[in-house]
């Protein structure tokens, strides 16, 4: 739904775990780069984010949750502070970037 034709995958590093993982893609225009997090785990996850090799730090940043009570429930997040992800969910973060 948020990795449209066009994207390409960029590499996203994680501290090792078994329950949890994800991947990231930048837009053709270089615009929004789209993170989709799963967090397996019985608890929430703050993620402690380094933008290393990003053109711009993001200009917002917009959450989209699913878990057993949310359902693509859209979420922001205000500058600075860390994307949350809730326990036993699949997040997409969209960074805006421009």
């Amino acid at each position: 739904l948020f990795v449209r034709p066009g994207y390409k995958r960029i590499d996203l590093s994680l501290s090792e775990s078994k329950s949890f993982f994800g991947s990231a893609w930048i837009s053709p225009e270089g615009d929004k780069i789209v993170a989709v997090y799963s967090n397996l785990s019985e608890k929430g996850i703050r993620l402690h984010e380094v933008h290393e090799g990003w053109s711009n730090e993001p200009k917002s940043v917009v959450t989209y949750t699913t878990s057993s009570n949310k359902s693509l429930k859209e979420g922001s997040v205000a500058n600075g502070e860390d994307v949350i992800l809730d326990a036993g969910s699949v997040t997409t973060v969209i960074y805006n970037l421009k």
